[in-house]
Formats: C-alpha cells, sequence, structure tokens
C-alpha cells in the first residue's frame, strides 16, 4: 500500500529519467553493436558532448565551423562527423616565404649596388695610374749611364733583358764587350732614380739585365737604350717587351725576340739555328746573311730583304704583313716563305737555280721565269704561299 503511494508522489523529473533508462534506443550501446556496421547520422548539434574534464558542454554551433577536436579521443565520440583543422604552420610558411623572397631581394640590390661601387672605385685608381703615367711619360729626359768594359775572350756568349727600350749591337774591339747606355727619366719623379743594371760575367759570357719594374724604378725611369760593342765573332741573345733590336757587323748565332718593336739586321753573318722575332712590328735585313735553320717570323709586320743571302733551310713567316725579298738563293738550300694575309714579291738574278711551289687560296701567282724548274742542278727548293695576296717571282 506504501508502495503504491510512494510510486503515485514520484516527482515527473524522476519518473522522465526512469524510463527513459529503461528503454535506451541508442544502437551504439545495443548488444552486437561492436559486430555491425552501422551508422547514424549524428546531429550537428551535441548537446552532450564530453570535453576531456569529464564534463558535459554544449557543443559549438553549426555556423561556427568544422573545426579539430583538441581533446583526448573517447569511444562514444566514434560516430561524430570529422572536423579537420587547418595547420597553423602553413600560414606561418607563407609568412616566411615571402619574408626571405624580399631579404633576397634586398640583398641582391646590395650586393648590386657594392659591386658597382668597387667597379668605379677601381676605374678611378686605374685611370690616376694612367694618366700619372701619362704625364711623367711626357716630360721624359735622357740621362747617360757610366760605361761599362768587360775583357772577354774568342767567341764570347752576349745575354740582353730588357723590358723596355731599345738595344743596338755593334762590332767593337776584339776580346772586349763595352756596354753604353741612356736612361729616359721622369722629370717630375725621376730626376735621382737610380738604374736597376745589373752586370753579371759567367765563364765566357756577360749577362746584362735591366729592371724597370722594381720598387725604386716604378713611374721613375721609362726606358733604357743600349749600345753595346762586341767582338766581330760573338754569340747574341736579346730578349725585350718593347723596343726596337739592331744586330749590325757581327758573325755568330743571333736570337733576337721583342714583344712590339721592329728588328733589324744589318752587313751580319747569321750562323746556324738563329732566330729573329717580334709579336708586332717590322723585320728588316740588309747585306745580310741568313744561315741553317734560321726562322724569321713576326706575327703582325712585314719581313724585308734586300741584298740578302739564304743559306740551308730558313723560314720567312708572318701572320699579317707583306714578304718582299731581293736576295740571292744558295741552290743546296730549302727556303720557305708564307704570309695569311698579304703578298710576297721575290726578286732573284737571272741566272738563279730553283724549283718553285707558288700558291695562294686568293689572289693570283706570276712567275718571271716562267716554268718551275729554273736553271741547271743542283736546284734550290722556293715554297711561296699565300692564303690572302698576290705571289709575283721578279727576274732581275
Amino acid at each position: 500500500m506504501m508502495s503504491n503511494q510512494e510510486s503515485m508522489f514520484t516527482p515527473p523529473e524522476q519518473s522522465g529519467q526512469q524510463q527513459e533508462r529503461m528503454h535506451n534506443t541508442d544502437p551504439r550501446e545495443q548488444a552486437g553493436s561492436a559486430q555491425q556496421h552501422y551508422y547514424e547520422p549524428q546531429p550537428s548539434v551535441n548537446p552532450y558532448a564530453e570535453d576531456y574534464h569529464g564534463q558535459y558542454q554544449e557543443s559549438q554551433a553549426y555556423e561556427d565551423g568544422y573545426r579539430g577536436y583538441s581533446g583526448p579521443y573517447t569511444q562514444h565520440e566514434q560516430g561524430e562527423k570529422l572536423r579537420p583543422k587547418q595547420p597553423a604552420f602553413q600560414g606561418q610558411r607563407r609568412t616566411w616565404l615571402i619574408i626571405l623572397i624580399v631579404f633576397v631581394l634586398v640583398v641582391s640590390g646590395g650586393m648590386g649596388s657594392l659591386l658597382s661601387a668597387l667597379a668605379g672605385m677601381l676605374s678611378s685608381i686605374v685611370g690616376i695610374v694612367i694618366v700619372i703615367a701619362v704625364i711623367a711619360a711626357v716630360s721624359t729626359r735622357p740621362v747617360p749611364l757610366p760605361t761599362r768594359t768587360f775583357d772577354v775572350s774568342e767567341q764570347p756568349v752576349l745575354r740582353i733583358h730588357n723590358d723596355a727600350g731599345n738595344v743596338r749591337i755593334w762590332r767593337g774591339q776584339a776580346e772586349k764587350i763595352e756596354v753604353r747606355g741612356t736612361k729616359y727619366v721622369s722629370r717630375l719623379f725621376g730626376e735621382n732614380a737610380t738604374t736597376p743594371l745589373e752586370y753579371t760575367q759567367v765563364d765566357n759570357g756577360l749577362n746584362v739585365d735591366v729592371k724597370h719594374w722594381s720598387s725604386n724604378s716604378l713611374f721613375n725611369v721609362f726606358s733604357v737604350t743600349l749600345d753595346v760593342y762586341v767582338p766581330e765573332s760573338c754569340t747574341v741573345q736579346i730578349d725585350s717587351n718593347a723596343g726596337s733590336l739592331n744586330i749590325s757587323g757581327i758573325k755568330g748565332q743571333v736570337r733576337a725576340r721583342t714583344n712590339a718593336g721592329t728588328v733589324m739586321v744589318e752587313q751580319a753573318v747569321l750562323a746556324p739555328g738563329s732566330e729573329l722575332k717580334t709579336n708586332a712590328g717590322t723585320i728588316t735585313m740588309r747585306e745580310a746573311t741568313l744561315g741553317e735553320r734560321t726562322d724569321v717570323h713576326t706575327n703582325a709586320g712585314t719581313i724585308h730583304a734586300e741584298r740578302t743571302l739564304l743559306q740551308g733551310r730558313v723560314t720567312l713567316l708572318t701572320d699579317a704583313g707583306t714578304i718582299h725579298f731581293d736576295g740571292t738563293l744558295d741552290p743546296r738550300g730549302n727556303y720557305r716563305m708564307k704570309t695569311s694575309a698579304g703578298t710576297i714579291h721575290v726578286v732573284l738574278p737571272s741566272n738563279s737555280s730553283f724549283i718553285l711551289n707558288a700558291r695562294t687560296s686568293m689572289g693570283s701567282v706570276t712567275n718571271e721565269f716562267g716554268g718551275t724548274a729554273v736553271g741547271a742542278e743542283p736546284q734550290a727548293q722556293l715554297d711561296l704561299s699565300s692564303d690572302l695576296g698576290t705571289i709575283h717571282v721578279q727576274r732581275r
């Protein structure tokens, strides 16, 4: 009786909760739900969403959009919709990428400005140096150097190195080498400048070395001209960067080389193995004899020979320039004259004996002797070649 009365006065709230607990329609809590692949769409708002503290809180409104769940994963949320959250680092990556691009552009512009400034500074320094050098060069004056004399024996060897200045070799006294020099100094800087001129006597030879680019001669001494008197029979070796070379009245092997300047041989007999070479300049031979294996070569310039005798095997070669030879050929020799761009003019006596081989890639060949085989044996071999230019063999 009492139980019936108590049930009659049960509060409505408790009655509803008991009924709800008595009949649970959630399929996830039904028997066998773990084995069945059952899916029920969930409402967009879950009034009983449990946070990671175990308490219930209302879910975000649907209008707030999807976002990832930051709490621990629980079993009852298996039916929830997935709410992917945009990774925060993607936005940061774009920001850093923009900053990096701006930094590279700024640094590139700065490096370009720095390089431009350095290039301008270097150009200014070079310009100042050139102006000073020109001013000093136009105000030079000659200063004679002390004469030096060295005793040598028969057939001495003379070696000369002169970076800037002319070198002239003359026939002098027997068993003596005499060096006379003139330095050209700047009126602005070099009135009292010393000349670094070194003499070294080794065995039966003399070495003469002019050092222009030492610390005490820069802008002071611009060139040194040497006049050297040697015995008639003498071996001569000359190296020059800028200057003319003149060899006169001697007999012996001559190796004369200059980068920029003319080479002249007069009334000299060049022994076998001689060489005359300039990179830019004319080579002239007058009343000279060129012996076996003598090479005459200019990269840019003409070769001019007058009253010259060729013996043995001799080569006359120019890369850009004309060749003019007026002389005599030893009939037992082999002679080659070649130019890459220029004419070849050869004047020979009427009684010459030679076999002619003349060819040109672009130009004409004129032979006043008529045939290619001229005179009686023995006959010299004469090879004339021009890539661009005419060839003329004249009979004197």
